[in-house]
């Protein structure tokens, strides 16, 4: 199986895991659910589990929602789905760093829709736009 979730993790039942743990790996990666873990597709340690060349890691289902979606919309995966941290803030002049943003905020806004009940989805939707930072002269 590629997918490993935390025993006691709240997402373990949630039926979607299962769907894209296979779809990503199909594309060749594993995936790794655990509360509190950084949440990126990174290129396969020693030490993880499975032997596929990528792992997923994510600290939910919201989480690997986002991931996903970077993995379809790059059509590969790649260590932070190929985005160039450096590049932050963003140029929002330059056509292709306003292309990375709406890609960042369509991920976003999917994971939104996963995020558990009765938690901050506006915090952490508003998290998400900063961290891409941006400028306009």
């Amino acid at each position: 199986m590629n997918l490993f979730v935390e025993p006691g993790h709240p997402d373990a039942g949630a039926p979607l895991l299962p769907v894209m743990a296979r779809a990503l790996a199909a594309m060749g990666a594993e995936v790794v659910i655990a509360a509190g873990d950084d949440n990126l597709i990174r290129a396969r340690r020693a030490d993880d589990p499975g032997d596929r060349p990528f792992v997923v890691v994510a600290a939910g289902l919201p989480n690997l929602v986002h991931e996903f979606a970077h993995a379809i919309q790059a059509g590969r995966l790649a260590d932070d789905h190929g985005f160039d941290y450096g590049l932050i803030p963003l140029d929002l002049r330059v056509g292709e760093q306003r292309a990375l943003l709406w890609e960042e905020l369509a991920c976003s806004v999917l994971s939104c829709a996963y995020a558990p009940a009765g938690g901050d989805v506006d915090a952490w939707f508003k998290e998400q736009v900063e961290i891409q930072g941006s400028s306009t002269g």
